[in-house]
């Protein structure tokens, strides 16, 4: 049965077992969580469910350079149509 993830931060510790328990090398999981680290202190308490792709842009647009945060949001525009 699959578990439910209540916020953004426990989406991300479901996702940082997942990738142990299928071997991932450590240092990889570590690089992903340069990023992660920061979104859970964006929206680390916002409910998983409530996440949306604008949530994430929103993110982005602190975190990121603003060349970078276009390009992403050509590709999310493309991807709606």
């Amino acid at each position: 049965m699959e578990e439910r993830v209540g916020t953004v931060a426990g989406l991300v510790d479901a996702i940082t077992v997942e990738m142990e328990r299928l071997a991932y090398k450590p240092s990889v999981i570590k690089q992903y969580h340069i990023v992660w680290d920061k979104l859970c202190a964006h929206s680390g308490g916002m409910p998983a469910e409530e996440f949306t792709v604008e949530s994430g842009m929103g993110f982005l647009e602190e975190v990121e350079s603003p060349r970078r945060v276009r390009r992403l949001d050509s590709f999310v525009m493309e991807r709606k149509v």
